[in-house]
């Protein structure tokens, strides 16, 4: 990755960070105010949620930070990695928030505790749907479009939000019939945020893991070496280790056994030159005789 794209994506998770620090702040001191004014569990739980996007929008710049810090001897690979777990840490504040108003949502439910909203809790909720909807997608466009995992995860943290705020709306306006909905609504809250968790932390953690080579990947460098490297005759045992945008793949090639040490190394450099140039991967190839020689 040139050093232009890298400061690029840096100042788009700052941007991003920044401007979500302080949308989020302020959207949590109104649906604060609002939620204690009504006595609504499920508007403050909504403020927390808020509040909590400020937290990771907090990781976010910090993990671009440290994952824009060039690489050195203890970290050869550079600190991409820095962004999976920056994205695991904002999935655990979630999971933590959730069970914690499901709780609250329990009690509420067993002491029949009902409330009634007021016009400034609707204009509140409204409004903050509509901002937080725009902040997801100015987040998502970030982050795809400069492939940034903890942007497309904070995005994902804005809209999940905006569902729960969503649906307390819809809850103000049946509330006269059911004691209880402010409850309920909680415990959907609770579970939305839950979710929201899950799919930031699966989403990070399947790379700190390790994975299979896509099959994008597998194709398009089966399709360049048997284009330009007849002497090649298989490809197999693909592995990819992401670190951040940069991409480590590992991959054994099938050559003549009887080939000169000098001509195979010549060969499989210039393999691993096109991939890294092609693809923007750095390839570290591994050579095998073929299958009909001795091994």
């Amino acid at each position: 990755m040139s050093a232009a794209t890298k400061q690029k994506r840096q100042a788009s998770s700052y941007a991003e960070g920044i401007v979500s620090t302080v949308v989020n702040s302020l959207l949590f001191v109104v649906k604060l105010i609002a939620g204690i004014t009504t006595g609504s569990i499920a508007l403050i739980a909504d403020a927390w949620h808020t509040l909590s996007d400020t937290f990771t929008s907090i990781i976010v710049i910090v993990g671009a930070w440290i994952s824009g810090k060039p690489k050195d001897k203890m970290h050869p690979f550079g600190h991409g990695r820095a962004e999976l777990i920056a994205s695991i840490i904002m999935g655990t504040m979630l999971g933590f928030v959730s069970f914690n108003f499901f709780q609250d949502a329990i009690n509420n439910l067993r002491n029949h505790v009902s409330v009634k909203y007021s016009a400034f809790a609707i204009i509140i909720t409204v409004f903050g749907i509509i901002v937080k909807e725009l902040l997801a997608q100015y987040s998502f466009y970030l982050g795809k479009k400069h492939h940034i995992q903890t942007l497309i995860a904070d995005a994902w943290h804005h809209r999940s939000d905006a569902i729960s705020s969503i649906i307390v709306l819809i809850g103000m306006g049946v509330n006269k019939f059911f004691w209880w909905i402010d409850s309920i609504l909680a415990m959907v809250v609770a579970v939305l945020i839950l979710y929201a968790a899950y799919t930031i932390i699966k989403a990070a953690a399947n790379p700190l893991m390790g994975e299979e080579a896509s099959d994008e990947i597998q194709n398009q460098v089966q399709a360049l070496v048997h284009e330009k490297y007849p002497e090649v005759s298989d490809l197999h045992h693909f592995h990819v280790h992401k670190y951040g945008e940069h991409i480590e793949l590992t991959v054994h090639a099938r050559v003549d056994g009887n080939m000169n040490m000098n001509n195979a190394h010549t060969l499989i450099s210039s393999i691993e030159n096109d991939i890294r140039e092609t693809m923007a991967i750095e390839p570290t190839i591994h050579l095998e005789p073929n299958k009909t020689q001795k091994e």
